[in-house]
């Protein structure tokens, strides 16, 4: 049912409580349900965004922080979060690149150790 606010903000608040207890499927899951009620309640995206990253869902976190955005455009919980969802990003690919580097020098190595027999 729309426009229940008091309700959304129940399912808010128990979807805060399950994400300190660490029960993050059932937060979700109240999360959610209080965007049923309530799809303009930018904390709530905000904070379905936190608990998508603590489950690795990285995607879904930044379709959350995004949705908060375009209901509040200069939100700074948001914009921290996507920002700090970039440059995440940016740090694993820097981390892979290391890692082929890393195998390709182990290559290189153990054919000039061959070579040298």
């Amino acid at each position: 049912m729309k426009g229940d606010r008091r309700k959304a903000l129940q399912l808010y608040n128990t979807g805060l409580k399950l994400a300190k207890e660490e029960r993050l499927d059932e937060s979700i899951d109240a999360l959610k349900r209080s965007l049923s009620h309530d799809p303009y309640h930018v904390n709530t995206y905000n904070l379905l965004g936190k608990v998508y990253i603590r489950k690795g869902e990285f995607r879904k976190a930044k379709s959350s922080w995004k949705r908060a955005l375009k209901l509040d455009p200069l939100n700074p919980t948001a914009i921290s979060c996507l920002n700090a969802l970039k440059s995440y990003s940016l740090l694993s690919k820097f981390r892979d690149y290391i890692a082929l580097i890393t195998a390709a020098i182990a290559i290189i190595v153990a054919i000039i150790a061959l070579l040298l027999r």
